[in-house]
């Protein structure tokens, strides 16, 4: 079974310490995973044009969507600054809103902090440092 973003971190959050959420982490390693958590935690990466705080978005209550992340991270790179130049702030918005509105809605959570270079409350137990200690070289 795939677990979602959020699912996975979900699980390392319940580890022990750093050492342990970072073992959890690594237990769970995939290019998605990896690419959200660089985009929270990398101070060289921002998002331009996009206001701070959940944009008006209509969270996806169907089942079994927790694989569409996996899919939609592809697409993160428009929102970063530097990502695509030619996108005006309104697109850039309304296209970030349809990655929000096709995945899950706790990985939906997840984008949007993660977009504000944060994590959702439930997860604040994953810092820069049990990243760091997981993956040495993503920051």
């Amino acid at each position: 079974m795939k677990y979602s973003i959020s699912e996975i971190l979900q699980r390392a959050v319940a580890g022990d310490k750093v050492n342990g959420k970072a073992v959890l982490l690594q237990k769970y390693d995939n290019p998605t995973l990896r690419k959200i958590l660089k985009y929270t935690f990398s101070d060289k990466v921002t998002f331009e044009g996009l206001p701070e705080g959940a944009p008006p978005y209509k969270p996806n209550d169907l089942v079994d969507v927790e694989n569409v992340i996996y899919a939609e991270t592809r697409r993160l790179y428009l929102f970063t600054d530097g990502g695509n130049a030619n996108l005006k702030a309104t697109r850039k918005e309304a296209l970030f809103i349809e990655v929000l509105e096709a995945v899950d809605k706790r990985d939906a959570e997840l984008l949007i902090a993660m977009k504000d270079k944060k994590m959702p409350e439930d997860l604040k137990g994953i810092s820069k440092a049990v990243v760091k200690k997981a993956f040495p070289d993503l920051l």
